[in-house]
């Protein structure tokens, strides 16, 4: 299985998926561990992304600044991550996630809604 990225309604609660987005890879199952929930990212003093590594991550309207400067700090130190993580060409991959996820922060920030990785 894949994770996906999507739009919620936090007025009709978790999973309330909206459905919204195109392009919705946020990778495989194993990058809960092994990227997102890594202690690369941890380390960093990421604390959103790292929640994938146990349950589904909810990022509610008043989080969005929160997770985008998460995906900012990792496209900004994409390099280090990807080579702590054991691939130095997995950096660019780790630009596109964050760049989508990004875009999905702005959809967000429009709709009122809240962001889902599943």
């Amino acid at each position: 299985m894949s994770l996906v990225i999507d739009l919620f309604d936090p007025a009709a609660g978790d999973y309330a998926y909206l459905n919204a987005v195109d392009v919705d890879a946020a990778g495989f199952e194993s990058y809960r561990r092994a990227v997102w929930g890594s202690e690369a990212l941890r380390r960093r003093g990421l604390r959103l992304l790292p929640r994938l590594r146990e349950r589904d991550l909810f990022v509610y309207p008043h989080e969005l600044d929160a997770f985008a400067a998460e995906c900012a700090a990792i496209r900004g130190d994409a390099e280090a991550i990807a080579a702590e993580l054991g691939d130095a060409a997995f950096a660019e991959r780790l630009r596109e996630y964050t760049a989508r996820f990004l875009g999905v922060v702005a959809l967000a920030r429009e709709r009122g809604a809240g962001v889902c990785i599943s």
